[in-house]
């Protein structure tokens, strides 16, 4: 059997020279295509021949819709495309989301896009968010996914006495101009998820070996006999609401200004 739309042809054959035998053609067609079907033996003779056009649907829902990071009054979604796009192409995704576990939907506002991830802004630090997608074409708007859960975080995410700085990536915690006994072990507190980086760096080009303890709620969670090199950067992983206390020596058994720290 042979369809011909659009100028290309497709065919199948049964194989087989007797007795009764069919065989299934599909072919994605548009609207004013000019279709032209041919079915036979190979004696020229066909007994029937029936063809059915099926419209398309809207999408099936995307999957794997997941918040890989979150950051002051904003969310970052990524998900997998549908398992199809139900007859006609997907021209975008439909995001919306929930502050009251999934009462109400707020639809989120942004130009078309069939890009598999989609940072949502505009949100209030600390409150949770509910979040779902949707595959968009011609026909409308798709089943929508299963949701995840992710809360925006403020900038800030450490704090210390004395130490200035956001504890950000951009804006690193630095503690106060005059260093600290190695005893003192300050606290922070950890405002947000992610990884607390420590970096330790001389305020003097002071290179020997240096101790270093990270404690995490009281638990110590690093620790060395003084042989850390300077510029060493150190990472624990920690979550909002914790407290770090850190002790950092070298050079006469003090703190130097040089320590920073951020979480990413």
């Amino acid at each position: 059997m042979t369809i011909v739309a659009g100028g290309q042809t497709y065919t199948g054959n049964s194989g087989g020279t007797g007795g009764s035998w069919s065989v299934d053609i599909t072919k994605t067609v548009i609207a004013s295509q000019s279709i032209t079907f041919a079915a036979e033996y190979s004696n020229g003779a066909f007994n029937s021949l029936q063809a059915w056009i099926i419209p398309p649907v809207a999408p099936p829902a995307p999957t794997s819709l997941t918040s890989p990071s979150q950051s002051s009054g904003s969310v970052y979604l990524t998900w997998a495309a549908p398992a199809n796009d139900g007859g006609s192409a997907i021209t975008d995704y439909a995001i919306q989301y929930s502050s009251n576990s999934g009462s109400t939907w707020t639809n989120v506002s942004r130009a078309a896009s069939t890009a598999l991830n989609a940072t949502v802004s505009g949100l209030t630090n600390g409150t949770s968010y509910q979040f779902r997608v949707s595959g968009v074409n011609s026909v409308g708007t798709g089943s929508y996914s299963s949701t995840t859960t992710a809360t925006p975080t403020a900038g800030n995410s450490l704090t210390a006495s004395g130490w200035s700085g956001a504890g950000t990536s951009a804006s690193k915690l630095s503690p106060p101009a005059s260093p600290a006994t190695f005893t003192s072990s300050p606290s922070i507190a950890v405002g947000t998820s992610g990884t607390l980086n420590v970096s330790i760096v001389s305020d003097d080009n002071y290179n020997d070996g240096w101790e270093v303890i990270i404690r995490r709620n009281g638990t110590t969670v690093y620790s060395n006999d003084g042989n850390a090199a300077n510029g060493t950067t150190f990472t624990v992983a920690v979550t909002s609401g914790q407290t770090i206390t850190l002790a950092v020596s070298g050079g006469g058994a003090r703190w130097f200004a040089g320590t920073r720290l951020w979480v990413s």
